[in-house]
């Protein structure tokens, strides 16, 4: 395996998983979209945008946990009227 292999194959930066949630979060809440806005929704559409396997968050020992609380807490941060809706 090359040196360029290796490196295609690592995970993204903590802060790139973190944005990549929140930029999930605050697109569903400016489209008002309430159905997309589930943390299992959220997650699947980060790894879709960062190019990560199927249940990376799910199934990652610390981003299980960690991906809930940022999209938890995008919610809050974003004051959306429609976070009451968020089903966690």
């Amino acid at each position: 395996m090359s040196d360029l292999e290796s490196l295609s194959d690592s995970p993204p930066s903590n802060a790139a998983l973190k944005k990549a949630l929140q930029s999930v979060v605050q697109e569903i809440c400016e489209t008002r979209k309430v159905e997309d806005l589930t943390v299992k929704r959220v997650r699947i559409a980060a790894e879709k945008r960062l190019g990560l396997q199927k249940d990376f968050f799910k199934n990652h020992p610390v981003w299980k946990d960690r991906s809930k609380d940022i999209i938890q807490a995008e919610v809050v941060c974003a004051n959306s009227p429609i976070g009451r809706y968020f089903f966690f």
